[in-house]
């Protein structure tokens, strides 16, 4: 005959905490693990993006100071298109109130030329140097200025002389500047400059 089945009088439980026990000591250490590579790399991807952040922070003051010298720039440019435009009225208004006649002393294939360029009408006369020449450079020099003078309505005649020194006779340079400082004195409405260059 069989035996009847029954349940022990005590159920041991102490293999079964042991077990529970490491599962969960298992599971605490690996999530302390998880945990701090986690913290490890949030730091890395925060130090990352705070380098980052630094470079353009730079960046843009960088920008931002290139920025303010194109703006600077473009102040300066401003102001230089102001004052070329201020020159230009006044040129017009030199064009349109006064005769400039600009004179230079060239040398051309062994010839020294003096050059007469009016501004008003652009137009151009030359005249071959030479100590043989002087008498008629000085003539042909008052009747220019004189016929300049008619022609105008009383409007001021600015004779501007450029000559290099070292380039340029004593005899023929006196002559015609000679020449310029009489005109002046005969017309009222004749000034001379005369500019050296080195």
């Amino acid at each position: 005959m069989k035996k009847p089945w029954h349940f022990a009088d005590e159920i041991n439980l102490t293999p079964l905490l042991d077990v529970l026990f490491s599962i969960l000591f298992i599971v605490m250490l690996t999530n302390m693990q998880n945990e701090n590579k986690l913290q490890r790399s949030a730091e890395a991807r925060e130090a990352e993006l705070s380098r980052q952040i630094s470079e353009l922070q730079e960046q843009a003051a960088d920008d931002r100071s290139q920025m303010e010298a194109y703006e600077g720039r473009i102040r300066e440019m401003e102001e230089q298109i102001r004052l070329l435009e201020e020159q230009k009225s006044s040129m017009d208004l030199y064009n349109r109130e006064a005769v400039i006649l600009s004179v230079s002393h060239v040398n051309e294939e062994d010839l020294h030329v003096l050059v007469l360029h009016n501004e008003s009408t652009g137009e151009t006369t030359r005249l071959p140097m030479g100590m043989e020449r002087l008498q008629y450079i000085r003539t042909r020099l008052a009747s220019l200025i004189a016929d300049i003078v008619r022609g105008t309505d009383h409007q001021p005649v600015f004779i501007v002389f450029t000559c290099r020194p070292q380039e340029i006779f004593t005899e023929e340079f006196e002559a015609v500047h000679n020449e310029f400082v009489r005109q002046q004195a005969i017309h009222r409405v004749v000034f001379y400059k005369l500019i050296r260059e080195e």
